[in-house]
């Protein structure tokens, strides 16, 4: 959008043609063409969602990456001393996974069904376990509050 004038610029009006090089085809062609893949991030109601459970994920990993030095110290698990910090740096690998799936319809369920291995995390130390039981706890949250949306949605298309 032109600031000054408030029109709209010849790339941002719909069907305007490409200012790439002749007969190529411009990012807004390209990404047309892929069109039933993926929903168009405009009209993607849950983007701002997926967003939220990103940033969620990120800082549930971070929270997992520092029980490292923790466990690393002052772990009592009964077993090989390189599992407590191989739990760790594996959990928050899939943390990271679970992170970069977002889009993906069965993503917020492996958001949910990590949350139990989290709290399991008390058997190697309490510090995981009781981070689990946060976690879980917020998870719970963006769980009642989707939910919420959903019905919302579903009514004011139903009525």
């Amino acid at each position: 959008m032109n600031l000054v004038s408030g029109e709209p610029r010849a790339d941002e009006i719909q069907g305007a043609p490409s200012r790439g090089i002749e007969g190529e085809e411009g990012p807004s062609e390209a990404r047309s063409n892929e069109g039933d893949r993926r929903a168009d991030p405009r009209n993607d109601p849950w983007k701002g969602f997926r967003g939220v459970c990103s940033g969620i994920l990120i800082l549930e990993m971070v929270a997992v990456l520092l029980g490292v030095p923790v466990v690393e110290n002052l772990s009592s698990f009964h077993g090989p001393g390189w599992a407590p910090t191989t739990f760790v740096l594996c959990f928050a690998a899939l943390l990271f996974v679970a992170c970069a799936v977002q889009s993906r319809p069965w993503a917020f369920s492996l958001d949910l069904g990590l949350q139990p291995v989290l709290v399991a995390g008390w058997l190697v130390h309490p510090a995981l376990g009781i981070a689990g039981v946060i976690f879980a706890v917020v998870w719970g949250v963006v769980w009642w509050m989707r939910r919420g949306v959903q019905k919302a949605q579903a009514s004011r298309y139903d009525g």
